[in-house]
Formats: C-alpha cells, sequence, structure tokens
C-alpha cells in the first residue's frame, strides 16, 4: 500500500509547502516564513500556529500513518532520559606537567547528557512547559487545562 502524499491531504499549495519545510527543519516559524513569504517573524509566529492548528489532524495522521505514533514517541524520549554513551577510557601519568605513560582501560558508559537534555525539551515542548500566553494545555494525564479550570477526559 502507497504512503499517501501531502497532496492527497486536498491541502492548499501553501499549506504543502509549509508541512514540507516543517518537516524538513522542524521549524514551524521558518516553514512560514517559506511558504508564505513573510518578512516579520511575528507575522510567520502567528501564521506557523493557526497552521500547527488547522493542520494538526493531518500532521497526526500522517505521522501515524508512517508508524509514528504517539506512544512509540513518548517511549522514545522516555529511553533518551536515560541515554549513554560509550567512550574508550586511559589513565594518563603525568610527571613535570607532561604525559609519561597512558594506561588503556577499555571501554567505559558515562550518561550522555545532551541527548538525556534534547529529550526534556522536546517533552517540555509537547507540554507546552515554558511556553507564555498558552490558551490551554493537554497533558499526559489526560486533563486539559485552561483558564476556566482543570477537566479530566
Amino acid at each position: 500500500m502507497p504512503e499517501p502524499d501531502i497532496e492527497e491531504k486536498k491541502l492548499t499549495l501553501k499549506q504543502n509547502k509549509f508541512l514540507a519545510k516543517y518537516f524538513e527543519t522542524g521549524n514551524s516559524t521558518t516553514a512560514a516564513l517559506y511558504a508564505y513569504d513573510c518578512k516579520n517573524v511575528e507575522v510567520a509566529r502567528s501564521i506557523a500556529g493557526e497552521n500547527l492548528v488547522k493542520l494538526g489532524v493531518v500532521v497526526r495522521q500522517m505521522m501515524e500513518e508512517r508508524g509514528l505514533t504517539l506512544p512509540l514517541m513518548i517511549d522514545t524520549i522516555k529511553d533518551a532520559t536515560a541515554a549513554t554513551k560509550t567512550s574508550n577510557a586511559a589513565i594518563l601519568l603525568t610527571k613535570d606537567g607532561k604525559t609519561v605513560k597512558a594506561e588503556e582501560q577499555g571501554l567505559i558508559e558515562t550518561p550522555d547528557h545532551l541527548t538525556r537534555i534534547k529529550a526534556v525539551e522536546v517533552a517540555s515542548k509537547w507540554l507546552g512547559l515554558g511556553q507564555p500566553n498558552n490558551q490551554f494545555q493537554v497533558n499526559i494525564f489526560n486533563t486539559i487545562k485552561s483558564d476556566q479550570g482543570e477537566y479530566d477526559l
């Protein structure tokens, strides 16, 4: 079964360009600047926000058709928060500020802090943390928080 193209979703030419650039760069403002030929970053940011809301169902459907489901993304981010990297280790012996001997110690596992931080940043972005002026937010516990209160789904 062939994968559906963006065009099959009956989007406008500008929406197609927006999504293609958004998937390429991961940045919605950059995508809006490109697709809508904006000169003002604030206008592009506004258009990008509107497009992400309007096209959210389309984007989610496209991702799920390609096997990128929400549970998979959550599991991947969770795994990334415990990422490690393997490094070669050696003990350096110095005398008078000069290395005189290096004793090879083999491979060691150390925390991969850059990957862990990126995972937390992605999860925070999904949850809307640190973004001012959010009208509402949906968290992973299926609670909608708005100005009027909290609602469980």
